[in-house]
């Protein structure tokens, strides 16, 4: 089995000096909020990598309650998904999006990151199966991939996977970046 999180850190050559530490306090938090313990390679990613953009497009969310830009964090876009479908659907958002093609499969969702096209992803679970759900809200369309956080980041920068909710040129004509957000 291959480990994306080692490729992802060859293919960017990002510097030890990005590793992050987060208390237990804050995965705990996390938990707690969202009834879903946080994936480990979501923890491993963002304590390897931080912050951050791939290609000037999909952001890496923090795990942080209040950094210091609100909208990278996983309670501010996310939270404005869920407000939005308690506030749409009658019956609420009740851990269920049938509205988004899975035939109400219940699921628990975690918010890690998103787009500049608005676009939100979540590990989620589908069926029996975890894995990435990327949503649209413009349109109330999502797309599941049954692939771990770095097995998904690695096969999209590479083309190797496509996301029909991205633009077609989100990856196809770059070569991959990665972009530390940097609080200053």
């Amino acid at each position: 089995m291959k480990n994306y999180l080692e490729l992802i850190h060859l293919q960017f050559d990002l510097p030890d000096s990005n590793r992050m530490e987060y208390s237990e306090e804050c995965w705990q938090e996390l938990t707690d909020r969202y009834g879903i313990l946080p994936p480990d390679e979501y923890r491993n990613f963002i304590s390897l990598f931080g912050v951050g953009c791939f290609n000037d497009f999909l952001w890496i969310y923090s795990p942080e309650i209040s950094p210091v830009n609100k909208y990278l964090s996983v309670y501010g876009p996310s939270e404005a998904f869920l407000e939005y479908f308690y506030e749409y659907f009658d019956d609420g958002f009740d851990n269920k999006i049938d509205c988004l093609g899975f035939e109400s499969y219940e699921m628990d969702l975690f918010p890690w990151g998103g787009t500049d096209n608005g676009d939100l992803l979540y590990w989620g679970k589908v069926q029996d199966c975890y894995g990435v759900i990327v949503v649209n809200m413009r349109d109330r369309t999502a797309q599941f991939f049954n692939k771990s956080i770095p097995e998904f980041l690695y096969l999209l920068v590479n083309n190797s996977i496509k996301c029909e909710l991205f633009p077609e040129d989100a990856f196809e004509e770059h070569t991959p970046t990665f972009t530390l957000y940097l609080d200053s």
